[in-house]
């Protein structure tokens, strides 16, 4: 299946799902419209997440910090921050690619850890965040281009 499909469906199944569940509701109580309209903003977040997720790859911080493809999701797939010019800067470049990936710090997520790993000559900024959802996550950048700059 082509990925352009795959996106159709991912935006095409939630809408049903709202379209089918509100005429399951329809004529009920307060609480089922509430379900509602729950089940409607989390596809809403859904779609949201998918689409960030396909144009990360164009994210820049300062018009010259960049960003590698990586997930992010382990060590081995670190999202490699590229053009820091310090360590202030590519922390910086940390939280605003946290924030255009899952939303507003505080908001939409938080920040529960962030600590430092060094594998061979390389450096790591392991961030562990808690979505609003209730969902932890863990994030890996890999920080060596910057690490160590003042």
């Amino acid at each position: 299946m082509k990925n352009s499909t795959k996106v159709g469906l991912i935006v095409v199944l939630p809408t049903l799902l709202v379209f089918f569940l509100s005429i399951a509701f329809a004529g009920n109580d307060a609480a089922a419209k509430n379900d509602t309209t729950n089940i409607t903003k989390n596809m809403t977040n859904v779609k949201m997440n998918t689409t960030t997720l396909q144009n990360m790859t164009n994210v820049t911080y300062k018009d010259y910090v960049t960003f590698s493809n990586n997930t992010g999701k382990s060590i081995e797939d670190a999202i490699v921050i590229y053009n820091a010019k310090t360590d202030w800067e590519g922390v910086d470049s940390e939280y605003y690619y946290l924030e255009k990936m899952f939303g507003k710090k505080g908001i939409d997520w938080n920040l529960d850890r962030q600590s430092l790993r060094d594998v061979g000559k390389r450096y790591y900024d392991v961030m562990e965040i808690t979505l609003s959802d209730g969902r932890k996550l863990t994030i890996y950048f890999d920080i060596t281009g910057f690490f160590g700059k003042l």
